[in-house]
């Protein structure tokens, strides 16, 4: 019968992890790595904040980097 409040609490807690989508957070960097990849396409990352920062990633993998279309300067 104690066992039955502690599962409960642990299913609670799955499914509040499982409800947050992992893509919903927008990144708003100016710099996206664009990965080649022949079967799925293009993979992009845009966590980048500097040029630099970007090709660093980018160099050895067969990437590049290029401006974020969607980038919104908050200042």
């Amino acid at each position: 019968m104690r066992l039955l409040p502690f599962m409960f609490g642990i299913i609670c807690i799955g499914i509040i992890g499982i409800s947050t989508p992992a893509g919903a957070a927008v990144q708003n960097n100016p710099w996206w790595a664009i990965y080649s990849d022949g079967v799925v396409g293009r993979i992009t990352n845009c966590a980048f904040t500097a040029f630099e920062q970007c090709m660093e990633t980018a160099r050895g993998l067969g990437a590049f980097c290029r401006l974020n279309p969607q980038y919104r300067s908050l200042s």
